[in-house]
């Protein structure tokens, strides 16, 4: 093995981009090797905002690899034994003997051993297409010609052992010089070998390691604020200021205690958000102290740290203004600023979106299962969720919408349950985010995004792989979630839509709800982790049942599905979905069967609707119909010649049809067991 390292310098990478390019990398450079046959020990990824980089050790060659090459039909390549020009053009192209030419029965086959080139060249020939395929956000162009990255591209390490590698990308020459960090160490170092390249990083300032600066910045953060009594865990905001520096130096600062009047989400908010700081928490409260990260060990520390603290000061001054003053508007006048500010072109304002939230949590707040206070609560959430937009703080800082709105409305007096549910209007924002703790929090999280798909629909906006201008996946994903976990009263989702879609001025609401429904669907599935074979996820969620069981209706399915009845089961309900197709269900009484069969399936299926099980014990209940299906089928025609008798024994099927579909939608199942529910004939 032969030690190596490539390391790609660059003006300060975005640290929103920094951890995807290096994963891009190692993905992109572990694939190249192994297409190419490039045997390599361990290897290491990482990156600064400056660098990006790969080393470790590679083998001093490609390994062998014996090949066998399909060349023409024998009927072609023969004539009475004799080669013909296109078996000797196939041998002259694989590089053999026409003689060495092998049958395999239909065809001659020539085998061949791979060229086996040495690591140097297979670098220098993969290296351009890994580093020019990374996939950057936003590329930016700095030169004359189409060469485009992240940022500027300023100097390009590569080298195998002591050589180094001819290898060009973005323009530059590779090299042996690189750069420490700026404040240090700003002048270039030599490297002799790539096998000093680990232990030299850290000698001119550079922490490579990813891990290790966060480590770095999450311990000092630590430390510092337990000096003043509190903590500062706030792992996403570590992870951030680790990736704006190469060597982290952490700081702690403060600032005026009389700021801490401001609610702590906007101090919080200017201090994350804004200044890429981390602020300091006791018991949940905020206290007045700051922990940044400055880039190298430097000199005087103090300085750094004052003029951080002049910065914050001015940042957070402004928020108490623009506080202060949002305190002095009334209700009625942001109302009023509200209906000039366009929702969607198209859509009206964002007081007309306002009044459909109204409407909606009137009309669905009970059937949600919100009543008396929780009813109204919604009702006056839904009314003042949006005057937060035409705030001040919203405008400066605009990742607390939602959550100023539910300051203003405590403030005002408004009730807590109202006040929490402006708060957690916009949750969830993403996957990972937990949805927002309340009841009438979550209704109007709902609502508010059904509309926001409800509005792409009337506004025909297209969702792609690579478009989706609305956030429309995002909302889809908001709205199935509430519906699966979040506790609310089932019910019919496609009317939920429906009723959405015809608030937003859709005509003909049909075809968007089941487009919607796909939407949703979709993300759920790549959501949820069901346990279940995909079709059978499928098949829950194409169900009639309501969303809001889908999580036990999967739980059932899972252990029902492992059982011998799943195969009788599914094959029953198959069986009586194809016959009853596009027929009405009739009520499930044994009277007016007068085949003892019809009857006594009638009757099993009346007994079941007058009790419904739970969703644990419903296989057992399914598996009670198994028998009296295959029975009826035996013993009666159901498409009988008297059009009388034929209608009253398909309704029946029917309705036993509709039953055994409630939980999972059968006809989309496909991963069912070589087993038979029922025999006889066709009926």
């Amino acid at each position: 093995m032969r030690p190596f390292v490539v390391e790609l310098g660059v003006e300060e990478i975005p640290s929103l981009y920094l951890s995807t390019l290096i994963a891009d990398l190692r993905a992109k450079f572990t694939t190249a090797v192994i297409r190419e046959r490039l045997a390599t020990g361990a290897l290491t990824v990482d990156g600064t905002p400056r660098r990006l980089a790969v080393w470790g050790t590679v083998a001093s060659e490609q390994a062998p690899e014996r090949r066998r090459l399909s060349g023409p039909p024998l009927a072609v390549a023969y004539r009475e034994g004799i080669p013909t020009p296109a078996a000797v053009g196939f041998a002259q192209r694989a590089g053999v003997d026409v003689a060495a030419l092998e049958s395999d029965g239909e065809r001659v086959v020539a085998t061949v051993d791979a060229a086996v080139e040495p690591a140097g060249t297979v670098l220098a020939r993969l290296l351009p297409t890994v580093l020019h395929g990374l996939e950057v956000p936003r590329p930016m162009r700095w030169r004359d010609d189409e060469v485009t990255f992240v940022r500027p591209v300023r100097w390009l390490v590569a080298i195998l052992g002591d050589d180094v590698l001819p290898v060009s990308a973005f323009g530059i020459a590779a090299g042996r010089c690189t750069w420490g960090n700026r404040t240090d160490h700003p002048d270039a170092v030599s490297l002799a070998r790539a096998d000093e390249y680990a232990e030299r990083l850290p000698q001119i300032g550079v922490m490579v390691s990813s891990a290790q600066r966060r480590q770095v910045v999450a311990a000092g953060a630590e430390e510092l604020a337990a000096e003043v009594g509190g903590q500062a865990n706030h792992p996403g905001v570590v992870e951030e200021v680790a990736d704006l520096v190469e060597w982290p130096t952490v700081f702690r600062g403060r600032f005026d205690t009389a700021l801490l009047d401001v609610p702590a989400a906007i101090l919080a908010s200017a201090m994350v958000h804004h200044q890429r700081y981390l602020p300091v928490t006791a018991d949940g409260a905020l206290l007045p102290y700051f922990i940044g990260a400055r880039n190298g060990v430097g000199e005087a520390l103090d300085a750094v740290v004052a003029g951080n603290e002049r910065v914050l000061a001015a940042r957070l001054a402004d928020a108490a203004f623009f506080y202060a003053a949002d305190r002095e508007t009334t209700e009625s006048e942001r109302r009023e600023r509200l209906r000039g500010m366009t929702y969607r072109e198209g859509l009206g304002s964002y007081e007309d979106k306002t009044a459909r939230l109204v409407a909606s949590a009137t009309a669905w707040g009970e059937r949600l299962g919100l009543r008396g206070a929780e009813h109204t609560a919604l009702v006056r959430a839904a009314s003042l969720a949006k005057l937060d937009l035409v705030t001040h703080v919203v405008g400066e800082f605009p990742e607390l919408e939602g959550v100023m709105g539910g300051v203003y409305a405590e403030a005002a007096g408004e009730p807590a349950l109202a006040a929490a549910a402006i708060a957690g209007q916009y949750q969830p924002r993403t996957a990972a985010d937990p949805l927002p703790p309340g009841r009438v929090d979550r209704a109007l999280s709902l609502l508010d995004h059904l509309d926001d798909l409800a509005g792409g629909v009337a506004l025909r906006v297209a969702v792609t792989g690579s478009s989706d201008p609305f956030g429309q996946r995002r909302a889809a994903l908001a709205v199935g979630r509430i519906l699966v976990e979040g506790g609310l009263a089932p019910v019919d989702q496609r009317e939920l839509l429906a009723d959405a879609l015809a608030r937003v001025g859709v005509a003909d609401p049909a075809p968007g709800v089941e487009s919607l429904v796909s939407l949703i669907e979709s993300r759920l599935k790549s959501w949820l982790d069901a346990g279940v074979p995909a079709d059978v996820l499928d098949a829950a969620l194409a169900a009639p049942s309501d969303w809001a069981s889908l999580t036990e209706r999967l739980a059932m399915l899972r252990r029902f599905a492992a059982t011998p009845s799943w195969g009788r089961v599914a094959t029953a309900a198959k069986r009586v979905g194809r016959l009853s197709l596009g027929v009405d269900p009739a009520p499930a009484g044994s009277e007016g069967h007068p085949e003892p069969t019809a009857a006594a399936l009638a009757g099993q299926l009346a007994a079941l609707r007058a009790a419904p099980p739970p969703w644990e014990a419903w296989p057992a209940a399914a598996e009670s119909l198994v028998d009296p299906v295959a029975q009826f089928f035996d013993a009666v025609m159901v498409m009988d010649p008297d059009p009388a008798v034929r209608a009253r024994r398909l309704a029946l099927v029917a309705a036993v049809s509709a039953w055994l579909h409630g939980p999972v939608d059968w006809t989309r199942v496909t991963s069912l067991p070589a087993t038979s529910a029922t025999s006889g004939g066709a009926g």
